[in-house]
């Protein structure tokens, strides 16, 4: 089962409910996160969703959105780029990718928020697990009961 999470780098609940998604999806077991980066907290929130699509590239993205997530001081380019050289990244590859692709990552970044919107999604967290849209923090516990709702509903359908 995959679970879409929407986020943006600079919501806190963002933050906050990050490592108890990852705790959930740990414990479950069968669960695989998608995460769509959304912008509603303005230009550096953009960036640095940018910089994930750059980080994907190198295969570095769940590495990138686990530190920046975890980041409790304000980001800007510098700790972005930190952040790339603490996972790993070419950060050179990352600028090119960034300058040269900069279109198609925008564009993805358009799709997702389309997307997002779509589904009735106006801030930031946001899941979607097969057909239930859950929105705001959630605890483990309530991460764990969603995939269990969502697997029932989906064997109800079939």
């Amino acid at each position: 089962m995959t679970i879409v999470a929407f986020n943006d780098f600079l919501c806190p609940i963002c933050k906050v409910t990050a490592h108890v998604l990852a705790a959930a999806v740990k414990h479950d077991g069968d669960v695989r996160i998608e995460y769509r980066d959304l912008a509603f907290f303005g230009p550096m929130a953009e960036r640095a969703a940018l910089v994930g699509l750059a980080m994907d590239r190198q295969s570095l993205y769940p590495a990138y959105h686990d530190r920046t997530m975890a980041m409790h001081i304000p980001l800007n380019e510098t700790v972005l780029r930190d952040i790339g050289y603490d996972i790993g990244a070419d950060w050179e590859q990352a600028t090119k990718d960034l300058k040269d692709r900069r279109q198609a990552f925008l564009s993805r970044l358009h799709q997702d928020a389309n997307l997002a919107f779509g589904l009735g999604i106006r801030g930031t967290p946001a899941f979607l697990v097969e057909s239930l849209l859950a929105i705001g923090r959630k605890t483990e516990d309530e991460f764990l009961g969603i995939f269990a709702k969502a697997r029932d509903l989906a064997r109800v359908a079939k």
